[in-house]
């Protein structure tokens, strides 16, 4: 058995993933807390910038920084979010979601939602996964 690689920069660990599987990737990442933030970011955007790389992407509830909606609740939120997610960068891909430009060779495959938080996106509701917690990992086995 080969020893683990560490790497320092996500481009070469980007590389080294195409190296391995192809361009066909199926990325899993974890409900909600854990996720490989800075991986799941570099993959977005390769996939981004090189159409032929297609992504899957298959989790749980992909936390956003709360910002807040009033201007009331934006000054309240916007100082608590500085700090408590202080040095943790955004998911690009929910960034995209939001504004609805995920490239077509991107697919973005949840399995939980936080109530009403795509009502407006029927790309992401079709995309949902329907699974009850004990059969998760059998159904996501599915996705590749």
């Amino acid at each position: 058995m080969s020893a683990a690689k560490v790497f320092t920069e996500m481009d070469a660990c980007v590389d080294a993933i195409i190296e391995k599987v192809g361009k066909e990737i199926v990325f899993g990442m974890p409900l909600g807390l854990g996720k490989p933030i800075h991986l799941a970011n570099a993959l977005y955007a390769r996939a981004k910038k090189d159409p032929s790389v297609h992504l899957k992407i298959v989790t749980a509830i992909s936390l956003e920084k709360p910002s807040g909606s009033s201007n009331l609740e934006k000054k309240f939120m916007g100082p608590f979010a500085e700090r408590l997610f202080k040095g943790i960068p955004d998911l690009e891909y929910v960034k995209d979601l939001r504004a609805k430009k995920v490239p077509e060779n991107i697919e973005i495959h949840e399995f939980f939602f936080k109530a009403g938080s795509y009502l407006n996106h029927p790309g992401q509701q079709q995309n949902y996964i329907m699974s009850n917690y004990t059969h998760v990992f059998r159904d996501l086995m599915d996705y590749g």
